[in-house]
């Protein structure tokens, strides 16, 4: 588990609508500038796949990989 999980999980609850819980957080490279993770978000029981860019000052930023959830990139 991150360290980052429990406020990973307020944030997505926020700006989620219908966000249950994730259900996989799986870190995915480190790369110069910032760590790249993949995230299983379940939505209304139906599970997306998001990427989260997280800079080295610990600031998180959600990407949908899938547009199925009609956010925009930034929107967490």
């Amino acid at each position: 588990m991150p360290d980052f999980q429990f406020a990973l999980t307020r944030a997505l609850a926020k700006a989620l609508p219908g966000f249950e819980h994730a259900t996989a957080v799986t870190r995915l490279s480190s790369g110069a500038s910032q760590e790249t993770w993949a995230i299983d978000a379940v939505m209304f029981g139906v599970s997306h796949p998001l990427i989260l860019r997280r800079s080295p000052d610990g600031k998180e930023r959600a990407l949908d990989t899938s547009h199925q959830i009609g956010l925009p990139s930034e929107a967490v």
